[in-house]
């Protein structure tokens, strides 16, 4: 982690100066960030030259505003030498672009303004009690509010709306808002308290704003707001950009900015991420020996069979799906099972000692019936010693109870190969199975005959004599012609 007030000190150094005359930040190959880093290394807090370009890039914790105040340096100078080349701008252009002050009223409807009607809150250790709009809620509708009205990309942040109840008060409401990248001031002010069945209407002040900056923040997504986005995205099924552009959709016409309220993918995506672990109890927690007690003396003791964390593996599968598999084995004589790897899809994990660790692989057993096809086991492995996990993976599922299947369908993966043979096949390794078919064909081997029968993919089968050196560079008919022959022969 590192100090951002440190960080502001040293950046704000003229030694230490990342922005050329003209505000143009420097590129991050440029040798100032990794002084930087050094210097802050040197002073207890930690960060890579790339992520102070990062912060540096998208103004975080106004690191950018501040660097351009401590020498000088106007946005909007910034904005119109960047833009001097592409157009010119008339007199009357430019004082529609930069204004100096704007009245305008923010009607909340009846339905909206129960949802944020004032409620009693406490504050400070004395637990001072005053009347305020519901927090968590008001911003957001305010700032929707204001986005429909002016169409202004600013993302203003609030301060808190005070409710004054007494009779001879000047205003029943009031709220202050600020936006922090072209210094926008929002004053609103509701004067009497609105009654049943009629609109709240707040006059607003908005003075100082300026559609020439260039505005990338957004409003910060939280509370009520956040729990509500989180669960259209789970329970809709939605990705983050299916959701995003319907949002978009809804809020924009063509040719406007884009609103403070239209979050980066990014953003949505980890919504939904903590919305779903927070649905299945998942917690981030460090600590081995918790990790180990969730999985064997939780809810989970049924799903998670085996779990290693020296490298780190996993074994999991839902009672449900070793009864469908049962099922599946009892009523199909042709049901077969699929095993497949990946190791594309899994993110590799951080040691605490700052290192990753080897690729995790994703190992899928899908059982294929005339009923229906669904995965039936599963494993996540770290382990490089594939051979060995597979092995004891597919002995672990024999030891739950499930049925040997009587074909099972994979690649030309070795390890997979050896691991099937040996625990489904009750062979040694690979080359007995093979010298016990060899045999079997030649009518010379008639007793122990594997219960498994193990037949490659036909789509890695061709895939393979696709590769072939005879083949390459020849007419595409000549290939077509043995690819499909193969094909049909196997």
């Amino acid at each position: 982690m590192y100090d951002k007030e440190k960080l502001r000190d040293v950046i704000t150094n003229d030694e230490y100066r990342t922005v050329d005359n003209d505000g143009k930040i420097f590129p991050p190959s440029h040798d100032v960030y990794q002084i930087i880093s050094e210097t802050l290394m040197n002073n207890g807090s930690h960060i890579t030259p790339k992520h102070i370009y990062t912060i540096f890039k998208n103004d975080r914790s106004g690191m950018y505003s501040a660097v351009l105040k401590a020498f000088g340096i106007d946005k909007i100078a910034i904005y119109d030498n960047s833009n001097d080349s592409t157009f010119n701008m008339t007199d009357n252009t430019s004082d529609n672009i930069f204004e100096t002050s704007k009245n305008l009223k923010l009607l909340i409807s009846e339905e909206k303004w129960a949802q944020i009607k004032p409620t009693r809150q406490t504050c400070g250790r004395n637990k001072r009690r005053y009347m305020a709009l519901q927090p968590g809620k008001w911003t957001n509708i305010i700032a929707n509010k204001i986005w429909e009205q002016t169409k202004l990309a600013c993302a203003f942040m609030f301060k808190r709306a005070k409710v004054n109840i007494n009779s001879d008060a000047k205003y029943y409401a009031r709220f202050k808002g600020t936006c922090n990248e072209c210094g926008a001031h929002l004053v609103g002010v509701l004067y009497n308290k609105p009654m049943k069945t009629n609109d709240a209407i707040f006059e607003c002040t908005l003075a100082g704003f300026c559609t020439k900056v260039v505005h990338k923040k957004k409003r910060p997504l939280k509370g009520f707001l956040l729990e509500k986005i989180a669960t259209e995205l789970l329970d809709g099924n939605k990705s983050a950009n299916v959701w995003r552009n319907e949002e978009a959709k809804k809020l924009m016409s063509f040719g406007d900015d884009i609103p403070p309220t239209l979050y980066n993918l990014t953003v949505l995506r980890k919504a939904k991420q903590e919305k779903s672990d927070k649905r299945l109890q998942l917690q981030s927690n460090t600590d081995l020996l918790h990790n180990l007690n969730i999985a064997k003396c939780t809810r989970f003791l049924r799903t998670i069979h085996n779990i290693g964390l020296n490298p780190f593996y996993c074994m999991y599968w839902s009672l449900e799906q070793l009864l469908m598999y049962k099922k599946a084995h009892k009523q199909d004589v042709n049901c077969f099972l699929t095993i497949d790897a990946t190791g594309s899809i899994g993110k590799k994990l951080r040691l605490p000692n700052g290192e990753k660790s080897p690729h995790l692989f994703l190992y899928q057993c899908v059982c294929v019936s005339e009923f229906s096809n669904f995965p039936a086991f599963q494993m996540i492995s770290a382990k490089q010693d594939a051979s060995i996990i597979i092995s004891y993976f597919l002995s672990e599922i024999v030891r739950n109870g499930a049925p040997i299947p009587k074909i099972v369908v994979t690649d030309f993966g070795k390890a997979i190969l050896i691991a099937v043979a040996r625990i489904f096949g009750n062979c040694i390794d690979l080359n007995h199975y093979m010298q016990i078919c060899y045999k079997i064909l030649h009518n010379i081997y008639s007793d122990n005959i594997p219960q498994c029968y193990i037949r490659l993919d036909i789509s890695h089968f061709i895939g393979m004599i696709a590769r072939w050196e005879c083949l390459r560079g020849k007419a595409p008919k000549i290939r077509q012609f043995y690819l499909k022959s193969l094909g049909r022969a196997y």
